[in-house]
């Protein structure tokens, strides 16, 4: 423990973050705040993931994307 806290195993964090990518990923990918997904309704998170993936995509074709 430090200063007085558990910390979480690598494994359980990363449950959390798969279990929580969809409100996770338009954030990642600058589309959203994490205020503004905590507030979204499910239709809102959706076309915010859509609007992710196409900027993932655009990315992608452009060589952006690090290869």
């Amino acid at each position: 423990m430090e200063n007085g806290l558990a910390k979480k195993s690598p494994t359980v964090i990363k449950k959390q973050f798969e279990d929580q990518e969809m409100l996770w990923f338009p954030v990642m990918m600058g589309i959203a705040t994490k205020a503004e997904m905590d507030k979204a309704t499910m239709a809102e998170i959706q076309l915010l993931n859509e609007v992710a993936n196409k900027k993932l995509e655009l990315q992608r074709g452009l060589g952006l994307d690090g290869e």
